[in-house]
């Protein structure tokens, strides 16, 4: 029962703990270091760890790329042996087209009778001139004043003939021409031109 005269009942109030001591304070915060170290060794340990296969990867990349460089230069002789080839082909082709495109000479002759045509003996008129030919080929046009005898034709003769035919004196150089043209087997022509010079 409570004292007569007191309003209230009276309490008991238990003391504060004592602080830790040095020791025991110490012993908490040791934990907490270790814990630490721990955390900041794994960091270290994990960065560590990346560079590691970091150096690995580029080590196998560069590695692996070293062979490479050595297949070019060994493709490179290919296409140097193709190139050469075709060169040496070529010519052997040449030589043998060149004979083959030589045409057949089917004139064997022709001549006149004067290189000369003596315009002052014979007063500035005419002076008579033979021509005469031997070919081998199938038809033969004459003409005068011209190279080509089959496109200008004085007329046509046998392969092998001979003409009589008057030299006009005051031919505006002091001469004319007189070509036969001749027909060989094959179609083609052949020409030959004799130049008189008036004296």
């Amino acid at each position: 029962m409570p004292a007569p005269g007191s309003d209230a009942p009276t309490e008991r109030f238990a003391p504060p703990p004592p602080p830790p001591t040095r020791r025991e304070a110490m012993a908490n915060e040791a934990p907490k270091r270790r814990n630490g170290a721990i955390i900041a060794l794994s960091i270290i340990g994990g960065v560590l760890l990346l560079a590691l296969i970091g150096l690995l990867i580029w080590i196998g990349v560069s590695s692996g790329s070293t062979p490479a460089p050595s297949e070019t230069p060994s493709d490179t002789p290919t296409p140097s042996e193709t190139t050469s080839a075709p060169p040496s082909e070529e010519p052997s082709e040449t030589p043998s087209a060149e004979p083959s495109e030589e045409p057949e000479n089917v004139i064997a002759s022709f001549t006149s009778s004067s290189d000369t045509a003596d315009c002052t003996a014979s007063g500035g008129g005419s002076v008579p001139l033979s021509f005469s030919w031997a070919t081998t080929g199938q038809r033969v046009w004459f003409g005068v004043g011209t190279d080509d005898a089959q496109a200008e034709p004085y007329g046509e003769f046998q392969p092998s003939d001979s003409l009589d035919i008057d030299y006009q004196c005051g031919q505006p150089d002091r001469q004319q021409r007189y070509t036969i043209t001749v027909q060989r087997p094959d179609g083609t022509t052949q020409s030959q031109t004799l130049t008189i010079t008036e004296i």
